[in-house]
C-alpha cells in the first residue's frame, strides 16, 4: 500500500465541522434543494470525511484514492447508526432530531481528529504522546462489518414484515346455523354482530378479540343477513348471506 505524508491538520476538521452545522441548520430548518443538497452532504460526506482524519493521522495513513473510497462506506455507516438511534429514543424521523443527531457524530468525529493531532505533535506534554504509535490500516474492514450487521438487520425486519392488507377480520360460515369471526388485525378490536331476516334486526351480539381470537356465534341456518361491524363504525365491516 502506498504511503503518503498525514492529513492536513486540525483546521481541516475544524472547516468540516463548521460546514457540519451549517448544512445541519440548512438541512432541518429550510425546505426544497437547499434541503436536499445540505441533507445529502450531511449523510454521505461530512461524517465518513471526519471518520478517515479521525482514524489516520500518522505514517500508517493510506494513499489517498482508498481514503476517498472510505468516505461513503463511513457515511452511510454514520448515517445508519444515527437512524437507529434516532428510532431508539423514539423522536420520530423528522429534520430536527435527525440532523441534530448527524450533526452531533460529526462534532464528535472532528474533536477526535484534533485530538489525535494534539497528541501526536512535538510541543504536546509528554502524556499525551503514546510510546508506540499503532497501525490504524485494520479499520478499513470496519465499514465492511458495519454495513454487513446492518443489512442482516434490515433483512431479519424484511422477514417479519407483513404489508397492511394482510391484517383484517375474518367472517365466515363455520357450520350450518354457525359463523365464524376471526380477529387477525394487529391489536383486539371490538365487534358487534347483527344478524338480519327480512330487512330486520333479529339478534345482536357485542364481544371483543384479541389478535387472533375466534369467536363462533349461532344464527339461522338459512334466510339470514349477518354484519359485522368493528370499532363502533356505522357502516358495516363485513357482511354475509347464508
Amino acid at each position: 500500500m502506498k504511503v503518503l505524508p498525514e492529513e492536513p491538520g486540525w483546521p481541516r476538521s475544524v472547516a468540516l465541522a463548521a460546514v457540519a452545522v451549517v448544512c445541519a441548520v440548512l438541512a432541518a430548518l429550510t425546505d426544497g434543494p437547499v434541503r436536499y443538497l445540505a441533507g445529502a452532504a450531511l449523510c454521505l460526506y461530512l461524517p465518513g470525511r471526519l471518520a478517515v482524519l479521525a482514524m489516520f493521522v500518522d505514517h500508517a495513513s493510506p494513499d489517498r484514492y482508498l481514503r476517498a473510497v472510505l468516505i461513503g462506506p463511513l457515511s452511510l455507516v454514520a448515517t445508519a447508526a444515527a437512524g437507529l438511534a434516532v428510532a431508539a429514543l423514539g423522536r420520530g424521523f423528522r429534520p430536527v432530531p435527525v440532523c441534530a443527531t448527524l450533526l452531533a457524530q460529526c462534532l464528535l468525529l472532528a474533536a477526535v481528529s484534533i485530538g489525535r493531532r494534539y497528541r501526536d505533535s512535538p510541543g504536546a506534554p509528554g502524556f499525551w504522546r503514546p510510546g508506540v504509535r499503532p497501525r490504524w490500516s485494520w479499520l478499513a474492514a470496519l465499514p465492511a462489518v458495519a454495513l454487513t450487521g446492518v443489512l442482516v438487520w434490515q433483512v431479519a425486519e424484511a422477514a417479519r414484515y407483513r404489508s397492511p392488507e394482510s391484517y383484517y377480520t375474518e367472517l365466515a360460515a363455520a357450520d350450518p346455523g354457525t359463523v365464524r369471526v376471526r380477529n387477525r388485525e394487529r391489536t383486539a378490536q371490538d365487534y358487534r354482530l347483527e344478524v338480519r331476516q327480512d330487512g330486520r334486526v333479529t339478534e345482536t351480539t357485542e364481544f371483543r378479540l384479541e389478535p387472533d381470537g375466534v369467536r363462533l356465534v349461532p344464527v339461522p341456518p338459512e334466510g339470514a343477513e349477518v354484519r359485522l361491524y368493528r370499532n363502533g363504525e356505522t357502516a358495516p365491516y363485513r357482511h354475509l348471506r347464508l
